[in-house]
C-alpha cells in the first residue's frame, strides 16, 4: 500500500535506503509524506557524506547542521559504536513548512 501524502510526523533519512542512491528522489519522497510542520534528521559519521547532503536537504526543506554532543544519545547501534570509537558524528535536522518551501534556517528553540 503506498503512503499517503502528509501523513508523517518525523522520521530519519537513515531509514531511507534509496537516500545513498537516489538522494533527489528519497528527498522528494520524504517531503510528499511528511505532515506540515514534519521533522527528520540525517546522521553520518562521514564528513564527505555530511557536506554532500547538507545543500541536498537545504533544497527540499528547512535545515539546520549539528555536531551531536556527548549529552545526546546515540540514535542507532552505529552511532553508539563509531562514537566509542572516537568518530565524530554529524547530523543534518530538517523541517517540512506549513507553507510553501524555504531554505532559510531553522532556530527550533
Amino acid at each position: 500500500m503506498p503512503i499517503r501524502n502528509g501523513c508523517h510526523r518525523g522520521g530519519s533519512a537513515a531509514q531511507w535506503t534509496a537516500f545513498d542512491r537516489y538522494p533527489a528522489a528519497a528527498l522528494a519522497e520524504m517531503r510528499r509524506v511528511l505532515r506540515p510542520g514534519g521533522s527528520g534528521f540525517y546522521v553520518t559519521d562521514h564528513h564527505e557524506y555530511f557536506e554532500s547532503a547538507v545543500p541536498l536537504i537545504a533544497g527540499f526543506f528547512r535545515s539546520e547542521t549539528r555536531i551531536p554532543g556527548a549529552g545526546d544519545p546515540p540514535r542507532t547501534n552505529y552511532e553508539a559504536k563509531y562514537r566509542a570509537e572516537g568518530r565524530e558524528i554529524y547530523e543534518v535536522r530538517f523541517w517540512k513548512d506549513d507553507g510553501e518551501h524555504s531554505s532559510l534556517t531553522r532556530d527550533p528553540s
